[in-house]
């Protein structure tokens, strides 16, 4: 297993399978840089590193200091499509991509 951490530049990130031409996508809300996140990063990506392998993504919410009957929300979506061509440039909340 191998990974890294990061600070997405774009609030989405994403894989493709070329063998079955599948894209699997994660929208998420912006890093701000004013909050206090895990490793100070809003994302990590692990690969098994095996040929029938996985690949995995996290997302990093803020850390929040929260007490009893408070919360706080956060917007994430995930989604999978079949794909024409690639690269994937970009992503929409509509399941377009450029």
């Amino acid at each position: 297993m191998a990974g890294f951490q990061m600070i997405a530049s774009k609030s989405w990130i994403c894989y493709v399978n070329k063998l079955e031409n599948t894209v699997f996508v994660k929208i998420f809300e912006p890093y701000n840089k004013n909050l206090n996140y895990e490793y100070g990063v809003n994302a990590e990506i692990y690969n098994s590193g095996m040929e029938t392998g996985y690949l995995e993504t996290e997302i990093k919410t803020p850390i929040y200091h929260i007490k009893p009957n408070e919360h706080f929300d956060y917007f994430e979506i995930q989604a999978a499509a079949k794909i024409m061509a690639l690269p994937i440039l970009e992503v929409n909340k509509t399941g377009g991509y450029h």
